[in-house]
């Protein structure tokens, strides 16, 4: 189900959030097939971040080519739009929203990192980004349920 934005600055920061914990759970369970299959793998990668865990996958799909099926499935690609999202998703929950007095103006946006430039944002910008995380899901699904488990084997 599509969210709809509402304005609500704070009811999208809590889609966002909640939507990108789905996803990383999704996540987990690409990474259980892994260690199901290969039980040497490091015990920390639970520990890991869901780039970090993305970037694991990534890696051995570039040095065990991906199955038809994932390439057919678009799963290495869905790999590195997920490493974008997270990095959008960072600088929103890991940044400083500062809404604006002034109706006419926009809320601010005061990123974590040092490099990044303050900016504007709005409800419609996070409720998009909560969305697209949770078009991700599907995939995430099939390839942890079918797809790697057939690669991997």
């Amino acid at each position: 189900m599509k969210l709809r934005n509402d304005g609500d600055l704070v009811k999208a920061l809590g889609y966002l959030v909640l939507y990108a914990a789905y996803v990383e759970e999704a996540i987990d369970e690409c990474i259980d097939v892994f260690r199901k299959n290969y039980p040497d793998i490091d015990k920390q990668m639970a520990r890991q971040t869901a780039k970090q865990k993305i970037k694991f996958i990534q890696n051995h799909l570039e040095t065990n080519p991906p199955s038809e099926e994932l390439i057919q499935s678009h799963f290495p690609s869905l790999l590195k739009y997920l490493v974008g999202l997270f990095d959008a998703r960072n600088e929103i929950i890991h940044g400083r929203i500062y809404g604006s007095l002034r109706l006419s103006e926009a809320d601010t946006l005061i990123p974590g990192r040092p490099e990044s430039k303050e900016r504007a944002i709005a409800a419609e910008e996070i409720y998009a980004l909560a969305n697209e995380f949770f078009s991700m899901l599907n995939s995430l699904k099939q390839a942890s349920l079918h797809s790697l488990h057939r690669y991997l084997k």
